[in-house]
C-alpha cells in the first residue's frame, strides 16, 4: 500500500482548489475554467487518495494495539505526574512506537527499507540489491535465519 508523489501533492492541490474557491477572485470565467481542469486531471488521484486514507483511519480504529494508543494517549492525562509517567516509561515507549508504526505502515507499507536507485533499477531492484549488500556486510551465510524487525 505504497503511496505515490501524485497522490501525496493531491492533498497540497485540493487546498489550493478550495483556496480558490472560496476567494472572490475565484468567479471569474478563466478561474472556474481553471479549477475544472485542475479538479478533472487531479480528480482520479485524489479520489484514490481520499479512499486510501479512510481505509486507514478505519484500520486504526479497529486495530488491536488500539488499547495501545489509548495507553499512550492517557500517558499524559492531566491527573499523571512526571514521576507516574516515569515510572509506567516502558508501556509510554511501546505505546508511542506502535502508534508510529501504524503510520508508517500507512505512509510506505509494510516494508520500511530504504535504498538508493541505480540508473535503470526499479524500487524492489534497489530494495533487494541492498539487503544483499547489508547481509554481505553482516556475514550471512547460505540458508541462515535472520530477523528482520
Amino acid at each position: 500500500m505504497q503511496r505515490t508523489l501524485a497522490e501525496l501533492g493531491a492533498g497540497v492541490v485540493v487546498g489550493g482548489a478550495a483556496l480558490l474557491v472560496v476567494s472572490p477572485a475565484s468567479f471569474s470565467l478563466p478561474g472556474l475554467a481553471a479549477l475544472t481542469v485542475l479538479l478533472i486531471g487531479v480528480g482520479p488521484v485524489l479520489f484514490k487518495g481520499l479512499t486510501q486514507t479512510l481505509e486507514f483511519l478505519a484500520s486504526l480504529s479497529s486495530s488491536k494495539k488500539h488499547g495501545k494508543i489509548d495507553g499512550y494517549n492517557n500517558q499524559y492525562d492531566d491527573k499523571k505526574s512526571a514521576d507516574d509517567r516515569n515510572k509506567d516509561y516502558a508501556n509510554l515507549v511501546d505505546s508511542y512506537y506502535d502508534l508510529a508504526t501504524e503510520f508508517y505502515e500507512w505512509g510506505w507499507g509494510t516494508s520500511f527499507h530504504f535504498a538508493d536507485r541505480r540508473k535503470g533499477e526499479s524500487f524492489q531492484q534497489s530494495i533487494l540489491r541492498h539487503e544483499y549488500y547489508l547481509a554481505g556486510r553482516i556475514g550471512v551465510k547460505k540458508d541462515a535465519v535472520v530477523l528482520d524487525c
